[in-house]
């Protein structure tokens, strides 16, 4: 169908572009001393798969070309020999999608962990420029936050800062990211933007929620966050600002976490719907059909406890500062709290962004449906492992609604048109 070839399409143009950027990366000194031939080999499965996904777009539209021609023209032998091509070609296509996924996958791994353990000389030249040309403010905002960190260093002490603070800050961020979501449905224009729109949200299962949520932050979570203490002292953290690493491999560290996370989250996620853990542990999340913001914590004990190790994994990897673990835990609930939103808000969200990011849409439809999706934040593990189908059929459902839908509108506005010409006619007549 056209669809699927517009589909394999965009794959190629995704792999061309992807292809495009590692070379302006090999290029702009971004083939380190030490893991050049690393990169250079990522190079080389990014220019493959996308070689391939180029060779088979070419095919596929020759092959749609012919099975657009009129049945008249083709015989039964030649639709059947149509037909064998075109499977052939659909198996092809998916094994080389699935190899340009994997290609992904592997450079999302890899890519984070070598930025943040490496220095960078052209971005380090680059910040060194917009440094000496920063403005004013923007300076003042600089040292405001270095002395607001040295004035926390000097009235608490270590285990204070990383457990109280740490606990403090959770429970702020948390609360303050809900607090839009909660507001949303006060504003009737707002209706408009909730993916599910038959299911609005209700002031006793927002009240619920808000209790379960805040025992399970104060009994199990708090003294999960009472071993990052433990955690700095054996893993010798620093506290100090003038310790703390450079922009790139900062925001390369916080994607690299997200992965992790992603990878951990989808598996065990799966996992839990199985049919033996599902009724015991996973469906209290599943309580709400149509999530909001609040829900995003609300879960089992045991649920907390297990996905979190997720949240973890990625601070063992990445963590080299104190205050990654609060950019981390601010960017974990950012993210987490989006997609249980419940509204499809494209444009305020600056997680949309980052490449294969799933958002609210592509989570809410796995509680409308309770099967598939099963990612936190990305997408590339539900598309190489096929979980993510009956969610494309459901846009595409959609897709089909809304055109056909505006056919109907056009085609009434043509009838309309139309009538008032002819009534405008009869009336030039009698006159």
């Amino acid at each position: 169908s056209r669809e699927k070839l517009g589909a394999r399409k965009r794959t190629s143009v995704v792999a061309r572009g992807s292809l495009r950027v590692c070379r302006i990366i090999a290029v702009s000194d971004f083939a380190f001393q030490q893991n050049s031939r690393l990169c250079f080999r990522l190079l080389v499965c990014f220019s493959f798969s996308s070689n391939i996904l180029r060779q088979h777009t070419m095919t596929a539209a020759q092959t749609q070309t012919a099975v657009l021609q009129p049945a008249s023209n083709i015989s039964t032998t030649k639709h059947s020999e149509v037909k064998g091509v075109e499977s052939k070609e659909t198996g092809s296509s998916i094994r080389s999608s699935k190899a340009f996924l994997c290609c992904v996958i592997v450079f999302f791994h890899i890519a984070p962990l070598l930025i943040a353990r490496n220095d960078i000389p052209f971005l380090d030249r680059l910040t060194e420029k917009a440094a000496a040309s920063s403005p004013a403010w923007l300076l003042s905002v600089n040292s405001s936050l270095e002395q607001g960190w040295q004035w926390m260093l000097s009235t608490f002490a270590p285990f204070q800062i990383s457990f109280y603070l740490s606990v403090l800050v959770h429970q702020t961020v948390y609360f303050l990211l809900c607090g839009p979501g909660f507001v949303l449905q006060f504003f009737k224009a707002a209706r408009d933007f909730k993916i599910q729109k038959d299911k609005p949200e209700t002031f006793e299962l927002q009240w619920k929620c808000f209790k379960t949520v805040l025992f399970q932050q104060l009994v199990i979570q708090t003294p999960m966050i009472s071993g990052t203490y433990m955690f700095t002292q054996m893993f010798n953290i620093p506290y100090e600002w003038s310790r703390l690493p450079k922009w790139y491999q900062f925001g390369a560290a916080l994607l690299g976490c997200a992965v992790i996370e992603d990878t951990w989250h989808y598996f065990v996620h799966r996992l839990m719907h199985h049919k033996s853990l599902y009724k015991y542990v996973h469906k209290i999340h599943h309580e709400f059909q149509a999530p909001f913001g609040m829900q995003a914590e609300y879960a089992h004990p045991l649920e907390t406890v297990v996905l979190g190790i997720g949240f973890f994994l990625g601070v063992l990897v990445y963590c080299t500062h104190f205050s990654f673990l609060w950019c981390w835990m601010a960017f974990r609930l950012m993210e987490t709290i989006e997609v249980h939103s419940g509204y499809d808000h494209l444009v305020l969200s600056p997680l949309h962004i980052l490449p294969f990011y799933g958002g609210a849409k592509f989570h809410d439809f796995h509680h409308m449906n309770f099967v598939g999706n099963y990612s936190s934040s990305f997408t590339w593990w539900d598309e190489l492992l096929e979980t993510d189908s009956q969610f494309r059929a459901h846009e595409e459902k959609l897709r089909l609604k809304q055109s056909a839908g505006k056919e109907r509108g056009e085609k009434d506005l043509v009838v309309k048109a139309s009538m008032a010409s002819e009534s405008g006619n009869k009336k030039l007549r009698s006159d």
